[in-house]
């Protein structure tokens, strides 16, 4: 049950009902056929949004006009410790793939396979995993539709450069994992992931202050292990970027106002309500100068705004002060300043207030705080503030999920006009110095650059 811990008067009341129904949802009800089939539901909801990705697979962006263009011309040793900006291990190995093993037609299909692996092993982790947060069948597929379903971006779908933020996601989810309760064989799986993840993107990193204030709580020697292969893994980030071979503009968030409203329109508008987002964006767009960021009502209700999410915050960590589910929430703060602060956004990260664009950075906190919420939610069903809770908390959830399916089934992978990689491969044969044109436009591949 979620939360055991904060209702000490249930564990003498219910006590016999409680055994029993953790006898039936914890034991009976995790029976392997389940688990195998809410993974493969899951998986089929993923390929059937655009089966075509694997029939008929495309670079996306970086995918294709960093690494596969860089791995094209280079041997198997640059391409794997090639890093435009920072790591992204995962990029390296799909590239691998597509030059060292595939016709020209098919090099764009290591890098879906990729992110449809990474994925898959999110939703691993959480149906055959020791948390306590996700201990019955139906919570499991409740938190493996939020990874799925939570509010999506076209830019991560599917494509190697998006695996940076489902090895994030899974780096937070190993959080509330019960390490004790691990066999040797999972134990070296979560590290394998773990070093994965810190090298593939910076997100997985930023956690990293949160796996050593476990380890020296929960004083358990596989989580100082866990903590310390982080590290190691920020550390190589860190000497990258020091030395990186390209390095991209980056802006710093000029107010709180404007981290205020970056709260609004990535959270409540992003997660729970498409017009809520556009209606707060047509308040505080006047015109394309961006003149209202100097206004007085702009700053009174970016701070309006910040204060309301702090105190969400507030509430939540009160709620679940008692509950690994404490980690999920940190992580969601984190992962949220950090992509505020140091995304790729235009001046000031401007381009954040905007409801349509950099959506990608904020796909990974949109999924943890709906898990948070529901972890919040007191089980079985309690009366007075708690059982308030229990139904705000579930209507709340509700339409964020209603609001993730929607935008899951309503925004377009791609554009008809969008060019075939085939068709490119094709030009670029009869023209070798033709740039092939990739998704999403103007990104293109040059692949004149002597070998």
């Amino acid at each position: 049950m979620i939360n055991d811990d904060s209702y000490p008067c249930s564990q003498v009341a219910n006590k016999g009902y409680s055994g029993k129904l953790s006898m039936m949802t914890n034991q009976g009800g995790n029976h392997p056929a389940i688990l195998v089939a809410i993974f493969v539901f899951i998986l089929i909801l993923v390929i059937t949004r655009d089966p075509m990705l694997l029939i008929q697979p495309r670079f996306w962006a970086e995918d294709g006009a960093h690494f596969y263009e860089f791995a094209f011309s280079h041997d198997w040793l640059d391409t794997l410790l090639f890093h435009p900006n920072y790591r992204l291990l995962l990029s390296n190995l799909s590239a691998l793939a597509a030059t060292g093993t595939l016709n020209m037609e098919l090099a764009p299909l290591p890098f879906t396979l990729m992110s449809l692996l990474i994925m898959s092993t999110a939703v691993a982790v959480v149906i055959w995993g020791n948390s306590e947060l996700w201990n019955t069948p139906f919570k499991k597929l409740l938190v493996s539709l939020f990874i799925v379903f939570a509010p999506v971006s076209d830019e991560t779908w599917l494509n190697a450069n998006g695996t940076q933020y489902y090895s994030a996601l899974i780096t937070a989810l190993l959080l509330c994992e019960s390490m004790p309760q691990s066999g040797w064989i999972r134990k070296l799986l979560y590290r394998v992931l773990l070093l994965t993840g810190s090298l593939n993107g910076l997100l997985s990193c930023v956690l990293t202050p949160l796996y050593w204030i476990k380890a020296f709580r929960s004083r358990d020697r596989e989580v100082f292990i866990q903590a310390i292969i982080l590290s190691i893994g920020c550390l190589i980030q860190l000497l990258s970027m020091s030395i990186e071979t390209d390095s991209a503009e980056r802006h710093r968030l000029e107010s709180l106002a404007t981290f205020g409203w970056i709260t609004a329109i990535k959270t409540y508008g992003h997660v729970f309500s498409r017009e809520f987002g556009q209606l707060l964006y047509d308040i505080i767009i006047t015109d394309r100068q961006v003149t209202y960021m100097v206004s007085r009502l702009y700053f009174l209700l970016g701070y309006m705004w910040l204060a309301i999410w702090l105190g969400i915050l507030a509430a939540l960590a009160y709620r679940l002060r008692h509950s690994v589910a404490l980690y999920l929430l940190a992580s969601y703060v984190l992962l949220f300043v950090f992509v505020s602060i140091f995304a790729i956004a235009g001046p000031n990260n401007v381009h954040l207030l905007y409801p349509l664009l950099g959506n990608r950075y904020f796909f990974i906190p949109s999924a943890l705080l709906l898990i948070v919420i529901m972890t919040s939610i007191p089980f079985p069903g309690r009366n007075g503030i708690q059982g308030a809770w229990a139904i705000t908390a579930s209507v709340v959830l509700a339409f964020g999920l209603l609001n993730s399916v929607h935008k899951y089934y309503t925004t377009p992978v791609a554009l008809p006009a969008w060019p075939g990689w085939k068709a490119e491969v094709r030009k670029w044969q009869s023209n070798p110095r033709h740039r092939l044109n990739i998704w999403p436009p103007p990104w293109t591949v040059d692949l004149a650059q002597p070998r």
